[in-house]
């Protein structure tokens, strides 16, 4: 878009001034303040390509720190020595959506392009194995920043149909070991966004002896540390701010064609940015979005006219940042964005037509030529690794993630409105598949005072995450379940509490598993409810209790286990639900072994098992396994 001042020396700015962590592709500059780190990590990487020295390189640090910029500048410079470089990024997701596989798309088409033609160069099967589609084979920006870049302008991205997107460890463990025999490196940005299994199939890959040298290096870039951090091949990276002397260079080169720059400004915006490469390319953005870079009269000097700077009074906030990624939008295209903001981490044209009304197709396309959305394409499945339901599968995000937050957390008085039209589109929208539509729903229902209903749609959303093995989401998504349920349905939220002491008893956090036990119970004996539902209630106090003898068992507290199987005991503990019977059976047996009694034990710890085994209870089956396992024998001697 135009500047508003015509004697500024461009508009290019303005997207560094709304998204400091991730620029817009510009000329290449030098990684301000960080070669010597690019140099060393250059040097690791190519031992460990070339010599068969394995190693995870894991970059953190905060928003705007470079790392994306780093790991961009790595990249280039092993695909300039002629090295692989297969590049991939996590997508941020709708809490309990099942993780994509970008992983295993990237070594897909990486395999792809070198039986397509298996005289091709390390360069040519780079561009190929980038499932990004961006034109560059390129992982972000040449920004001096270190942010990441969107996109280019009107650019889909598309993502192949993964061959290898198996995520049950053989066909991606396979991939990664034909990967690791030639010799390559797996750059990931946003890596925490990766699935677990995905991460441990790297750690895996590069922890394992393939019957020959080890040739792999994996980067990953990510605001917290993922994968193994005890591993020996790990090589742990955290960047700091910037010293004061790179910071000051970085703000005179963003501040070009300016050369008449006030020491005491350089001085000011080095201080309040604290170091942050981003936060300093914020601040110099919008130093040229005012127009205060000008060109002296009759000179080919520029100069910054300092003098009008000064409501520059403090480092950007999330809201400065929320406000000037709108204010150079036309009005109706600030509506569409602000109901963007709201949709999610993903939506399609016919959802945002649908939500805010009326034909939006030339305003996002006008937002994506001007790089505050990015546009996607997928081939029967969204990022999400689910079913797309919209013909063609097209969808939305935010370029930068933060700016979506910020605009959601400071510049939406009223949500509501927005999240309950999205809730009813969601919930009547024919052909979608089960988890697309009930992520929709909890996320949408949370904000629309549906507090049931999303609740409902995070306990389902938490077991099928708990089969598939990721026990932080479950528990993460148990933990949304209960916040919605705050002050509404005592039953449905005790029965929730019930569920995620199991689920913390089964990750061995018994403390936390007796007090949700605990919290159960209270809930359950809110006034009036047990006299309409004495049946539920007694049951929901049973199982608590089970859960709560069991919990302090294994932590150690025989005394409190006891008192809790006898309030179990003297509210009837026979008459309730199979299930709970087991863990009341396993909590008795468990019990009567630490007072010395295991023949007594011994029925009701068999009964407890076989029952545990058939329903596929793990809490009951655990709890009585090491009792019920029979002493090794030692041999004859």
């Amino acid at each position: 878009m135009r500047s508003r001042h015509p004697t500024s020396p461009g508009s290019s700015a303005r997207a560094a001034a709304i998204a400091p962590a991730r620029t817009t592709r510009g000329s290449r500059r030098r990684c301000a303040g960080r070669s010597d780190l690019i140099d060393s990590l250059v040097a690791v990487a190519t031992q460990a390509v070339v010599d068969g020295r394995p190693v995870h390189v894991a970059i953190t640090g905060d928003t705007g720190a470079g790392k994306t910029r780093v790991l961009d500048a790595i990249c280039d410079r092993l695909r300039a020595a002629g090295h692989e470089v297969i590049a991939l990024r996590g997508r941020r997701r709708f809490p309990g959506e099942p993780p994509g596989d970008p992983l295993g798309e990237a070594l897909d088409a990486s395999e792809l392009a070198g039986a397509s033609d298996p005289t091709a160069s390390s360069a040519s099967r780079v561009a190929a194995s980038d499932p990004t589609g961006a034109a560059a084979p390129r992982l972000a920006a040449a920004d001096p920043t270190g942010g990441s870049a969107p996109r280019p302008a009107g650019r889909a991205v598309r993502v192949p149909t993964p061959r290898l997107a198996a995520l049950d460890g053989g066909e991606l463990a396979g991939a990664l070991r034909r990967v690791a025999a030639r010799g390559a490196v797996i750059a990931i940005d946003d890596a925490g966004w990766l699935a677990p299994v995905a991460l441990r199939a790297l750690d895996s890959a590069l922890g394992s002896p393939l019957g020959g040298a080890t040739r792999l290096a994996v980067i990953a870039a990510s605001p917290a540390p993922v994968g193994d951090r005890d591993a020996r091949h790990r090589v742990d990276v955290a960047l700091p701010p910037l010293a004061a002397e790179d910071a000051e260079l970085l703000v005179r080169e963003l501040l070009r064609p300016a050369q008449l720059i006030p020491a005491v400004l350089v001085e000011r915006l080095v201080i309040r940015a604290g170091g942050n490469p981003g936060l300093l390319v914020a601040l110099a953005g919008e130093i040229t979005r005012r127009g205060a870079i000008r060109r002296q009269v009759g000179s080919d000097e520029w100069y910054v006219a300092a003098d009008e700077l000064d409501t520059l009074l403090a480092a950007p906030s999330p809201a400065w940042f929320a406000v000037r990624a709108l204010e150079d939008l036309p009005g109706e295209l600030q509506a569409v964005v602000r109901t963007c903001a709201v949709l999610g981490p993903r939506f399609s044209a016919d959802e945002i037509a649908q939500v805010h009304g009326g034909d939006v197709a030339a305003g996002l396309a006008w937002l994506v030529r001007d790089r505050v959305l990015e546009q996607g394409e997928t081939r029967g499945r969204a990022p999400g690794g689910i079913e797309h339901g919209e013909p063609g599968g097209g969808w939305y995000a935010f370029c930068d993630p933060a700016i979506q937050d910020a605009i959601v957390d400071h510049l939406l008085d009223d949500r509501e409105p927005v999240h309950g039209r999205a809730f009813h589109y969601w919930a009547e929208r024919p052909g979608v598949a089960a988890i697309e539509r009930l992520t929709r729903l909890a996320f949408h229902g949370a904000g629309a005072h549906e507090p049931v209903t999303a609740a409902t749609c995070w306990i389902a959303l938490a077991r099928a995450a708990q089969g598939r093995g990721e026990l932080d989401d479950a528990e993460q998504l148990l933990d949304r379940a209960l916040r919605c349920l705050t002050g509404a349905a005592p039953r449905l939220r005790a029965a929730t509490l019930l569920e995620r002491a199991r689920l913390r008893y089964a990750r061995g956090r018994f403390a936390a598993a007796r007090d949700d036990a605990r919290s159960a119970r209270r809930t359950a004996e809110q006034p009036g409810r047990a006299e309409v539902h004495a049946g539920v209630h007694a049951e929901v106090q049973i199982d608590a209790l089970a859960i709560e003898a069991l919990a302090v068992t294994a932590a150690g507290d025989p005394a409190a286990a006891s008192a809790a199987i006898t309030a179990a005991v003297a509210l009837d503990a026979d008459d309730v639900d199979v299930a709970v019977r087991a863990r009341i059976l396993g909590a008795i047996g468990l019990d009567r072994v630490r007072a010395g009694q295991p023949d007594a034990a011994a029925p009701a710890l068999q009964l407890a098992a076989a029952l545990a085994e058939v329903l596929g209870d793990p809490l009951t089956s655990t709890a009585v396994a090491q009792v019920l396992r029979p002493p090794r024998r030692r041999p004859d001697r």
